[in-house]
């Protein structure tokens, strides 16, 4: 069958003609696209590469060979001055003996047109591989998979940017290292791909010098009626190890987990199962990935599933990780879109088109080329070196890490192979609609760090990083073997030691029961003498105004939606779609929603200074005209943007989905998902509904969406709520009550009272068009705006220069705070010196304060009174606790220290003797007015001897007297 051919022009991008197309649609013909039939010259400004690959096959991946292209010749970094122009050739199937030589014949031709490296061919490559090395050109695959091309001595002009099938062995036994896993089983499945990375595992185990207990093989055409057979591998291999190694198909490790449950039983938290998964893994579409064989979703009652996720709990599976940012599927389009057009012109189906899910295989071939074109700049900038030698070309490209358009660096090894990214999944539940009610979920992922041309590349493994906790059976990783070994080996039971063991424990446990009896009594006897008082103060934080969890290292707020199922409907998914497409500086985020127990978590960023209802709540911080009027106009222009977007109106809007976030900007949350909150339970707390339009409350079937004159009810509501401070029916909630309000509100026309509301007239003009009965009176939020207008003419038009301002007026306020404080801490301490003069002398006082010590003294004489009262234990047994003022009636005075005052002291306690008795004669005690109180006095003068005692900082004075 000959080759037709087309010589085209450079980056052609035109339509393809009805004959192309037809052309194309030829499920069996292959041609040759030369752009460019010349030599290389060294003094051309075009550098020719071509593309080897299987159109019927592959094509869904060949739209990324020009879109690199492209991107290169774009690039004003590589290859200065020159462009690459590029060939492509249809070689058939590349396993097909019949076409062996059409992929030589079309390399000759490439060649002989002046090319400079081959991308592809796609599956089988190793005549290909032979043939370049042949005539020293470069060669980089970006599919194939053939084992014998690793033979860097013999293929010594290849290289591979797509993983081999034994590179996924470096991230299962970086796992196994993680967990101490060194005593395993190996299970494999007859077939080359498994049997070659069976062989990968026991190379990478011994050299780590892990310990291959026992290897399993099971035949290709394994299924599921072979399960007996699979019971009984499991029973052989049970005592032997308890890490289970699976490189087989997915009927093995089906079969393997339910044979391993059933045999392990309650102790299968012991044993854990990692398999090994050569699809890529992505996190949006995880039905695919948990198959039940033989099974149907709709034949699977409750407890086989239960019994499946119980078992497939002890399983870890590894697979290659697939791109998910915004860039790569950018690039998914861009490679559709080529493919429609010349040389691959796939016929054009819009609605075909829209679910076609691009290979990964075209990331490994975008990435070939621009590995080259990274490599070639540099052979280019090097006079020395020669852009037409493969063996100088693989040079450059091995122990060489670049930018991969899959998102992260892709380092390729001393072979000239990529290494490649995977993740660690596990088994989860999952609610809603789904045509399985399990499906796996990425727990953890493997990254490359050490990247040193120097590492051994058994030694450079990458490193597990945890993205959730796994949640083990056990609670804990299970261990490779039993403490005492699967036989007991490890164990010698010695009685002596465990009896010397409990002898020495008992002993120390009663020491240690001594000591704190010891010690506590010690602390009681401290604490009665000491005379002291201990004051314990807690600070509760305040609580936030929602949930809160971190997600990829950010704090998100968190607000639940209790629904019984989830069923993600076209109308749910175009709200997801809004939601994530909506930015605006007064609105919140969309981060994201997951399905949970009983609902959904809806996940925004959290705001750090609460709701708008928390700052408002808060005395302690007041808002002035600055702070409200740029509030209330960040709110105003939130609403705006919210009306005139495809959400339409809010329908929730309340002072507590308003947020104030750390540079004092108010953002709207809680809003959109209409469709989503339609078939969700409703909160049934009245205090929530009391801003929502009376118009809405009387209709029981309005939808959640609202509507935009109910939004502008609700904006009077919170601007109420605002300027007054009062809560959003100032004194009315706590006269009446929420249900009542909202009662009266719809029956009788009730409104906030605005008396007491300190506002401008414009504002209260606003309030009451805002709230009029009749929705069509109210106002849209471009008039709220223009009625407001006089409140924003202190906010400057630089958004910074106004959030600078209410940064400043709020550091004075602390600052006013401050000085409260300090003030208050002066009187404080001024009653504290008052009230230890009272205690002590003036002049032992300050001698204490200054933290100097008093010495004892000697007086010569001195006159001491003391006195009691007659019957005093007596009287206070036959009162109550508030009718005795104090627990003591002894008093005691001195006269004549420490300041000595000659003689007088004796007539000084004489005459305050003489007047207390005069006193008591006239004193009447208020609840027992028939009683007389009575006093004992005593007065003694001597010689006296006085030091000052401190107990615990409390200070007193100790007299001691002769005779």
């Amino acid at each position: 069958m000959g080759a037709s051919e087309e010589v085209l022009g450079v980056g052609a991008g035109a339509r393809c003609s009805q004959k192309q197309q037809e052309t194309s649609k030829e499920s069996h013909s292959r041609f040759v696209h030369n752009y460019l039939s010349r030599p290389f010259d060294t003094s051309s400004r075009n550098i020719t590469i071509g593309l080897l690959s299987s159109f019927k096959f592959n094509k869904l991946a060949l739209g990324a060979f020009p879109v690199a292209v492209e991107d290169v010749n774009s690039d004003p970094n590589l290859l200065v001055g020159r462009r690459l122009v590029y060939q492509v050739a249809d070689v058939g199937h590349s396993g097909s003996e019949a076409l062996a030589s059409l992929s030589i014949r079309r390399m000759t031709m490439m060649r002989d047109a002046g090319l400079l490296a081959f991308i592809g061919p796609d599956d089988n490559c190793e005549n290909e591989a032979l043939v370049a090395a042949a005539w020293n050109l470069p060669m980089i695959t970006y599919k194939c998979g053939d084992h014998n091309v690793g033979n860097k001595t013999k293929y010594y002009t290849m290289a591979r940017t797509t993983p081999p099938a034994t590179k996924i062995v470096k991230a299962l036994v970086s796992l196994m290292l993680e967990y101490r896993w060194r005593h395993f089983v190996l299970l494999t499945e007859a077939a080359s791909t498994f049997e070659q990375i069976s062989d990968a595992v026991q190379s990478f185990a011994a050299h780590h010098k892990m310990r291959l207990a026992d290897q399993f093989t099971v035949p290709y055409d394994y299924t599921t009626r072979r399960y007996p057979d699979m019971q009984k591998l499991v029973q052989l291999s049970l005592q032997k190890t308890r890490v289970y190694v699976v490189v087989a198909s997915y009927e093995v490790q089906w079969d393997l987990v339910l044979a391993l449950r059933e045999a392990a039983g309650p102790l299968l938290s012991d044993y854990v199962v990692l398999t090994i998964d050569d699809e890529k893994y992505a996190e949006t579409d995880s039905s695919q990935n948990m198959r039940i064989p033989g099974k149907q979703a709709m034949d699977m009652s409750e407890a086989l599933t239960e019994r499946i996720y119980h078992g497939f709990r002890a399983v870890l599976k590894i697979t290659p990780t697939h791109p998910t940012d915004s860039k790569y599927r950018k690039f998914e389009r861009k490679v559709l879109y080529r493919l429609k057009q010349h040389p691959f012109c796939l016929p054009y189906n819009p609605k075909v088109f829209k679910y076609i899910q691009v290979p990964i295989f075209a990331a490994h071939l975008y990435d070939a080329v621009m590995m080259y074109a990274q490599v070639l700049n540099e052979t280019l900038a090097d006079p020395l070196a020669d852009p037409a030698n493969g063996t100088h070309i693989l040079s450059l490209i091995r122990n060489r890490s670049f930018q991969s358009i899959q998102g992260p660096k892709v380092h390729m090894d001393e072979n000239g192979d990529a290494e490649g990214t995977y993740s660690l999944l596990r088994v989860v539940r999952r609610g809603g609609h789904h045509a399985t009610p399990l499906g796996w979920r990425q727990v953890g992922q493997f990254q490359f760090h050490d990247m040193s041309p120097a590492t051994h590349p058994k030694d450079n493994l990458p490193t597990l990083k945890l993205q959730s906790p796994i949640p083990w059976l056990g609670g804990r990783p299970p261990r490779d073997e039993p403490p005492c070994g699967f036989q007991q080996e490890k164990c010698h039971y010695d009685w002596y030691p465990l009896v010397i063991g409990l002898v020495v424990s008992l002993v120390i446990v009663v020491a240690a029961l001594f000591l704190i009896q010891v010690t506590r009594q010690s602390v009681r006897r401290g604490s009665s003498g000491a005379g002291g008082t201990v004051e314990v103060s807690c600070e509760v934080p305040r609580v936030a105004y929602c949930a809160m969890g971190v997600y990829r290292g950010n704090v998100v707020a968190l607000k639940y939606v209790k629904r019984r199922s989830v069923d993600l409907t076209r109308a749910i998914r175009k709200e997801l779609k809004q939601m994530r497409e909506t930015r605006h500086e007064n609105l919140t985020v969309f981060v994201g929603a997951c399905v949970e127990a009983g609902g959904v978590v809806i996940l925004t960023p959290y705001c750090a200074r609460g709701s708008l209802q928390d700052v408002l709540q808060n005395d302690d911080l007041p808002l002035d005209d600055l702070f409200v009027a740029s509030l209330i106009a960040d709110l105003i222009k939130a609403m705006t943007f919210l009306h005139d977007s495809e959400i339409v109106s809010h329908g929730r809007l309340r002072s507590s989905n308003c947020l104030v976030d750390s540079r004092w900007v108010l953002q709207v949350s809680d809003y959109g998902l209409h469709e989503f909150q339609a078939t969700a339970e409703q909160e049934v707390d009245p205090k929530k509904r009391l801003w929502t339009a009376p118009e809405l409350l009387q209709d029981p079937t309005a939808h959640p969406r609202g509507s935009q004159k109910g939004d502008v009810f609700s904006f009077a509501i919170i601007l109420y709520e605002v300027v007054g401070r009062r809560g959003p029916w100032g004194p009315l909630l706590q006269k009446m009550g929420a249900q009542e309000i909202l009662r009266q509100a719809c029956a009788e026309g009730l409104r906030p009272p605005l008396e007491g509301v300190r506002a401008a007239e414009y504002v209260t003009a606003c309030l009451k068009d805002c709230w009029s009965p009749t929705p069509e009176d109210r106002p849209d939020f471009k008039g709220v705006r223009l009625k407001l207008k006089e409140m924003q003419a202190g906010l400057k038009l630089n958004i910074v220069d106004n959030m600078l301002a209410m940064l400043e007026k709020y550091a004075y306020n602390l600052e006013g705070k401050v000085q409260e404080r300090t003030k208050q801490l002066l009187e404080e301490k001024k009653k504290t010196e008052i009230l230890l003069l009272r205690m002590l002398p003036k002049s032992v006082a300050e001698s204490l304060k200054r933290g100097e010590q008093v010495p004892p003294e000697s007086y010569d004489n001195v006159t001491i009174y003391f006195s009691d009262i007659v019957g005093f234990t007596l009287l206070s047994a036959q009162s109550t606790p508030l009718q005795v003022e104090t627990i003591g009636d002894a008093y005691m005075v001195v006269s004549g220290l420490p300041i000595s005052n000659g003689d007088r002291h004796a007539a000084e306690i004489a005459s305050m003797a003489l007047k207390l008795l005069s006193a008591v004669k006239v004193f009447r005690i208020r609840h027992r007015p028939g009683d007389t109180l009575k006093l004992r006095i005593g007065i003694h003068s001597a010689t006296a001897k006085v030091r000052n005692i401190t107990l615990r900082e409390k200070a007193s004075d100790a007299i001691i007297g002769e005779g």
